[in-house]
Formats: C-alpha cells, structure tokens, sequence
C-alpha cells in the first residue's frame, strides 16, 4: 500500500526542496494517482492476506529468522524504493527545473493522456473488484473477468497504468531543459514490466491451460481497448503449453517482488 504514497512522498519532497511556481501541479497529479491506487488495494487487501507474503514467510523461515528479515528487507523493502525511484524520475526532473514557467501543447496531450489512463484504469479496477467479491460470495460462476470494459482488453487496467505515465512524462518535460528527457526513463520502465515481464505474461501464464481463456484470448486484445478481433473460422495455431513449462514460468514470477503488483493493483 506505500507503493503509490511512497511515489508521491518523493514528488512533494523535491517541490519542498526546489520547487516554483506551478510546479506543485506534478506531485499533485502523482498524489490522485496514488489515493485511487492505495484505497483500491487496500479493499482488496481487507478481504485476505495476500498469498505470495504467505508463501514467502513459510519458505524463507524454513531458513532461520536472520535470513527471513535480511530476505525480506532486499526483495520486498529495499527493491521497492529502487523502483519508486525510477517511476519518480519525470516528476522529480520537472520539479526541479522549473517545470510550469510555460505550458505547452505537449503538455496538454499529456494531461488528456493521463486523464484517459486514469479514467480506464478506474473503471476497470471497480468492474474487477465487483466480480472478485461476487465470485467469493459464491454469486459468480466465470473464472475470470470478461465483461464490460474487460470485454475490449483483456487487461484494461494495466493499459489505464501504462497511459497514466507516458502521460505523466509528457506533462513533465519542460522547455528548455533537455534533462527531462530522461523521465522517459520511467514510462518504459513499467510499460517493459507490464507486456514482458510480471504483468501481461504472470497473468496469462495462470489460465494457459484453460480453453475458456485461450478462447478469449483469441477475440479480446491484450493491451489497448478496441474492437474484438475478427474470427476467421480457422483454428488457433498458438499452442497451449506443457504443464512443465508453465510450473517453470510460475516459479521464475515467484521472485518477482510483490511491490510491482502494487503498481498495477490486479487479482
């Protein structure tokens, strides 16, 4: 739940230190971006403990107490305010060269960008949180999410995340200082980590032996909201892969830190 405040905490820290004029408008975008985030977890955390910190705790006490705490510091504490660090970078450039002296038409789209993720990002995560709690109420047969707007992406929420910071990025560079160039740094950062990494393919890894999703998959698109693809009437050639390959996949997502799941705020 520190992930988003935590990110807004470095925004407002460099706007204290350096910051003029306009430039309290980035924190503070950052700051609703990190509210909507922080409550959307914490009502999912309500209901129950998140099974990877279970997990954790029983495999690394197996190891005594003094690895448990050190094993915990770097993987869950210390990994994550390197990669609150990184996400921060176009807020913390902008801060501190002046950002807001002149507002440009980059900007702007920018703004638009960012309201649009945030719009999406919303909507999906409250449609998700509904079908969770029907689910475990026992009201909802479905193994997963696959209407509304889940109906155009298969991961909606992730795309709202990923536009919220090449929006964030766009608002942030300011004319006349080259270095913040280097925000982009951080939207390419999470996009990676979304399509490549601990997003996208963590998720879909779960259901890749579940007709009903592979079935899905082949009409919904992964990332942008947009019309369902068109049906051919010819069979998938994607294979569904071997149990073994999918365990594999499971345990190399196991080390990924539970911070990231915190940035994206999905089941």
């Amino acid at each position: 739940m520190m992930w988003g405040p935590g990110i807004a905490t470095f925004g407002w820290i460099t706007y204290g230190v350096v910051g003029v004029g306009l430039s309290w408008i980035i924190p503070l975008i950052i700051s609703v971006w990190a509210l909507r985030l922080s409550v959307h977890i914490a009502l999912r955390a309500s209901k129950r403990e998140d099974a990877r910190y279970a997990a954790w705790r029983v495999e690394w006490m197996k190891k005594g107490e003094r690895y448990f705490y050190i094993r915990s510091f770097f993987q869950v504490f210390f990994l994550q305010g390197i990669l609150m660090s990184i996400i921060a970078i176009p807020a913390m450039l902008a801060i501190y060269f002046g950002w807001g002296e002149q507002i440009m038409w980059w900007q702007i789209i920018g703004v638009i960008v960012w309201l649009e993720g945030f719009v999406v990002e919303s909507i999906a995560d409250w449609q998700l949180l509904d079908f969770l709690h029907r689910k475990h109420a026992g009201l909802e047969k479905d193994q997963f999410m696959r209407r509304g707007i889940w109906a155009w992406s298969r991961h909606p929420n992730y795309f709202g995340e990923v536009a919220q910071w090449w929006g964030i990025f766009l608002i942030a560079l300011t004319p006349n200082a080259p270095w913040t160039w280097l925000g982009v740094l951080s939207p390419i950062f999470i996009t990676y980590l979304i399509l490549k990494v601990s997003g996208i393919p963590m998720l879909e890894a779960q259901f890749a032996d579940n007709p009903e999703y592979q079935a899905y998959k082949q009409k919904v698109n992964a990332f942008i909201p947009w019309y369902k693809k068109l049906e051919l009437g010819k069979k998938s050639t994607e294979m569904i892969p071997e149990e073994d390959e999918i365990i594999e996949k499971q345990e190399i997502f196991e080390e990924i830190t539970i911070a990231e799941d915190e940035i994206f705020g999905q089941e």
